[in-house]
């Protein structure tokens, strides 16, 4: 399956985590990943021209703040929206599938990558697989040490 990868990250765990996870993919045969871009170049690169290239898009994304977008993914979120209103769907004919990533201490750390996922499917994309949490911090002991 060829597949593009698209990914957004305030402070780089995103960018390293999924560089690796397409390096082992790539090891292991499992996909044929076409192009691992920032959000910003995806969105330059316009939703209907990823879906010609590609069988899958598989997301990577992050929140930080209250919940806000990565600021190389902005862009993308945006192209995203304008997609699921548009007729046709630019993402008619691919699948998805988003992995988020944050710290679980925030009440808002999933809003990015859930509402990616959501968007996704508005734009007529058909999920692959659900959305797959990742905590990017060590959990903190609640109630202070």
């Amino acid at each position: 399956m060829k597949a593009i990868v698209v990914y957004g990250s305030e402070s780089g765990t995103t960018k390293r985590n999924i560089e690796k996870i397409v390096a082992d993919w790539r090891a292991a045969g499992r996909w044929e990943v076409l192009e691992v871009l920032e959000g910003e170049e995806a969105a330059a690169d316009g939703l209907a021209n990823i879906a010609k290239r590609c069988d899958a898009l598989l997301v990577a994304t992050s929140s930080f703040r209250q919940g806000d977008a990565p600021f190389n993914y902005d862009d993308f979120l945006a192209a995203l929206y304008r997609g699921a209103a548009a007729d046709p769907k630019p993402l008619a004919g691919i699948q998805h599938a988003v992995l988020g990533f944050g710290d679980s201490h925030f009440d808002t750390y999933m809003n990015c990558p859930r509402l990616s996922d959501m968007l996704l499917e508005k734009c007529g994309s058909r999920r692959l697989a659900a959305l797959r949490p990742r905590v990017a911090a060590p959990p903190r002991p609640r109630g202070g040490i």
